[in-house]
C-alpha cells in the first residue's frame, strides 16, 4: 500500500505544471515558484504554486488563486507587527481608482480628492488639522488651526505663514503682511500704497516709505509761465539726509512742461520750486 501511494505521488509530481519544475526530497516538497499568478481555470483546479511576491502558497479553486491559511483571495499587503506594507516595492495603491498612476493615487469623481492630517490636539472634524486637496482645478493647502503654516528645506523653516496671515521669508515670527530677513531682489516695479507712495533707500540699513498724497500743500494750480515755491514736503522717518528724485506726476496735465528745483533737504523735510515752462 505504501509503495502504491508513493508511486501515485511521484506520478502526480512528474506532470509539467506552469512549465515549472517540482522537486521532492525526503524532507521537503518544492512547488513552482512564480512572481505573478498564472491563469486559474477549471482545468487548473487543485494546482498549487508558491507566489514569491506575496511569499505565500496558493491553490487554484477553478477561478481564483486562494490562500489556504485564510480561505480567501490573498491581497498584496503584508502585516508585520503594527506595520502594514505592500509586498511589492513597485506596487501602487489606489483610493477611489483601480488604475493608480503613482505609489499613491487618490481619485474622487466629485472633484474633491483630499487628505486630512489630524492629532488629538487639533480635533477630528473635517475643519480641523491640515487639509491638502483639490477643488475643481484649484489646489489647496489649508491649516485649519489658528497657528503657523511652515514650508522648509534642508531641515530648516524657510517660509512661515502665521495664523493671522503674516508672511515671513527667513523670519519665523512675522509681524507684518510680509517680512523678509535677508537680501531681496525685485525685477520689475514695486508699487506702494496703490502707486501713491515713494520708496527711498538712502543708506545701507534703512528703507523708508513716504506717502506724498495727503499733504494739502502739494495741491496747486500753476498757470503758463508761472513759478511756485518754496513748497515744503515734510517727512520724519529719515535718519540721514535723503536724496530726492521726481518720478511720475500723477494727475498733472502736460507734466513735460514742469521743471522741479530742490532748494533744500534735511532729515525732516524739503523745499522745492516748480515752474510751468509753457508760454
Amino acid at each position: 500500500m505504501k509503495k502504491l501511494l508513493a508511486l501515485f505521488i511521484i506520478q502526480a509530481l512528474s506532470l509539467n505544471i506552469f512549465a515549472q519544475s517540482i522537486s521532492i526530497d525526503p524532507n521537503a516538497l518544492q512547488l513552482p515558484r512564480l512572481a505573478v499568478n498564472p491563469t486559474c481555470l477549471v482545468a487548473d483546479k487543485g494546482k498549487m504554486i508558491y507566489n514569491t511576491t506575496q511569499e505565500k502558497v496558493l491553490y487554484c479553486n477553478g477561478t481564483t488563486w486562494i490562500d489556504p491559511t485564510t480561505g480567501a483571495v490573498p491581497n498584496n499587503w503584508i502585516n508585520s507587527g503594527n506595520d502594514s506594507y505592500l509586498s511589492s516595492l513597485t506596487g501602487r495603491v489606489g483610493i477611489g481608482t483601480i488604475n493608480p498612476v503613482a505609489p499613491l493615487t487618490i481619485f474622487n469623481a466629485a472633484g474633491y480628492p483630499s487628505t486630512n492630517y489630524l492629532t488629538s490636539a487639533t480635533g477630528t472634524t473635517s475643519s480641523d488639522g491640515l487639509y491638502v486637496g483639490i477643488s475643481g482645478l484649484t489646489s489647496y493647502v489649508f491649516n485649519f488651526e489658528n497657528t503657523d503654516l511652515v514650508l522648509g528645506t534642508n531641515n530648516s523653516p524657510r517660509i512661515t505663514i502665521s495664523g493671522s496671515g503674516n508672511v515671513g521669508i527667513g523670519d519665523t515670527s512675522p509681524s507684518q503682511k510680509l517680512e523678509v530677513a535677508g537680501n531681496t531682489k525685485i525685477d520689475g516695479n514695486l508699487t506702494v500704497n496703490n502707486g501713491r507712495g515713494i520708496v527711498r533707500s538712502h543708506d545701507a540699513t534703512q528703507m523708508v516709505i513716504e506717502d506724498m498724497t495727503t499733504p494739502a500743500n502739494i495741491n496747486f494750480t500753476l498757470n503758463a509761465g508761472a513759478l511756485i515755491g518754496p513748497l515744503p514736503i515734510l517727512f520724519s522717518t529719515f535718519t540721514s539726509t535723503p536724496a530726492i528724485a521726481f518720478g511720475d506726476t500723477f494727475g498733472i496735465t502736460n507734466p513735460q512742461n514742469l521743471i522741479f528745483t530742490i532748494e533744500s533737504v534735511t532729515t525732516s523735510g524739503a523745499n522745492i520750486w516748480i515752474k510751468n515752462m509753457l508760454v
